[in-house]
């Protein structure tokens, strides 16, 4: 189990045991998503970037990016999104970062939340709305399809089909 912090690290828990994770330059970093890909690797979201630790907690180069991350979510073709504070939805494959914002149809750029659906559609929570992203195409919902207002913190299914 991993336990992301507020201005103290990251944590995991194994064998009974809760334990630092061994970077030092996380150790006073505010982790708010951590998410695993299917080569084991991990995927951490802070204040000021994206992280990503290989099998040993061996830190991974990335290209450059300062932008806070509120959510990450690895899909099932191994993409990995990054919802960020500001910057948009941001798409990590094959080396290189991509970008959508709310020029290209998101609802806005700052993305709180991020769940994939059993079709295969992202679902992108952000501080304004709901967008849904779906053959590269960004239906919004907002108060006027019945969403409440405000922020979006979370996107899941539900036990009976839609979605919480």
């Amino acid at each position: 189990m991993w336990v992301g912090t507020a201005e103290h690290g990251l944590y995991y828990w194994e064998n009974g045991k809760l334990s630092a994770f061994p970077d030092p330059s996380l150790a006073k970093e505010s982790v708010s998503t951590i998410a695993e890909d299917r080569l084991g690797q991990i995927w951490i979201g802070t204040k000021v970037g994206l992280r990503c630790y290989e099998a040993g907690f061996r830190r991974k180069q990335l290209p450059e990016s300062y932008t806070e991350v509120k959510a990450v979510l690895v899909d099932r073709h191994g993409v990995v999104w990054i919802g960020t504070a500001g910057e948009g939805l941001r798409r990590f494959q094959d080396g290189v970062f991509t970008s959508l914002r709310k020029a290209d149809g998101l609802v806005d750029d700052t993305v709180t939340a991020l769940y994939e659906d059993s079709e295969g559609s992202l679902w992108v929570g952000t501080r304004n709305g709901l967008s849904q992203l779906s053959d590269v195409k960004f239906p919004v919902y907002t108060q006027a399809d019945g969403i409440l207002g405000g922020m979006c913190h979370g996107v899941t299914a539900s036990a009976k089909g839609g979605l919480w």
